[in-house]
């Protein structure tokens, strides 16, 4: 987890004026939010990328700043809660496509 001191530490240890910025809102459509299993989807998918990756839960404002399953579960995040990505650095734009791979597909769907 990570609080705005966290941010910015994670964020100057670069130069990031000259690194491009996305961010997005997904919404939690798994039936058991972010459990365990779509936890560890998140940090699968996330591993493969050299970009900061910042994650908050909107309702409750708990962040998480890097790509351990812990700091995803520590989000608490039931189904139906926004979910604001904020991805900085060069591969930004894939680390978001996976992103949203995932939580528009039914990758996280109970089986």
């Amino acid at each position: 987890m990570c609080g705005d001191q966290g941010y910015e530490t994670l964020t100057n240890e670069r130069d990031t004026a000259n690194m491009k910025t996305i961010t997005k809102v997904f919404i939690v459509s798994n039936p058991s939010g972010l459990c365990g299993r779509a936890s560890a989807y998140v940090c699968r998918a996330l591993q493969k990328f050299k970009s900061d990756i910042i994650v908050e839960n909107l309702s409750n404002g708990v962040k998480a700043c890097d790509k351990s399953i812990l700091s995803i579960l520590a989000l608490k995040a039931p189904k139906g809660s926004q979910i604001k990505t904020t991805i900085v650095g060069s591969d930004c734009e894939e680390a978001m496509r996976s992103l949203d791979e995932l939580f528009s597909g039914d990758a996280f769907l109970e089986i």
